[in-house]
């Protein structure tokens, strides 16, 4: 069973910390209009393009935060502790769903290969640059994944055994089906 307010308490520092605080908009390093603590400005939120309160920014945080937990929880398979999760929720938060859905770090998780997955956050620290007009490396993602990388590491300490058990349970269904 998730420990919602736990997995939200452990990502919204970190959230906090490497998205940054801004009650008026500003387009972040990729060049999406963004405000608050790097929530996107979409059409239906057309009433904060003349900016937010502090109060109204962690409202929004709070609201981003629980529909990215929503999102991770519907893309795992493998229940996982606390702080993978909440490690998760930052990178999800940075990356958006739809990239963690396609990715290797997904599968991995799900395959139960926890450290293997763990050292797919160094691969995500590219952001489109609108000036270079190619993706680039960003040393504020090179930071932030090394501190999402390092609190999901924690979490697979906790899981530790049962991280070898999963692999071999899911060896198992996979010999069934060679």
């Amino acid at each position: 069973m998730v420990d919602r307010s736990l997995v939200i308490s452990l990502a919204k520092p970190m959230v906090r910390r490497w998205e940054g605080l801004s009650l008026v908009p500003y387009r972040c390093p990729a060049g999406v209009l963004t405000i608050g603590y790097g929530h996107v400005i979409t059409s239906k939120d057309e009433w904060m393009k003349g900016g937010i309160t502090k109060q109204q920014a962690e409202e929004i945080l709070e609201k981003d935060l629980e529909r990215v937990l929503d999102g991770v929880l519907s893309l795992l398979e493998v229940e996982l502790p606390s702080e993978c999760l909440a490690a998760l929720v930052s990178f999800c938060f940075n990356v958006g769903l739809g990239a963690f859905r396609g990715s290797t770090m997904r599968r991995l998780i799900n395959q139960g290969r926890l450290k293997e997955a763990a050292n797919e956050f160094d691969k995500w620290v590219y952001a489109y640059s609108p000036k270079e007009g190619r993706k680039v490396v960003l040393r504020g993602l090179v930071r932030r994944r090394a501190d999402e990388k390092q609190l999901f590491l924690q979490g697979v300490e906790k899981f530790a055994g049962k991280e070898d058990l999963l692999s071999k349970i899911f060896s198992i269904f996979r010999s069934w089906f060679v």
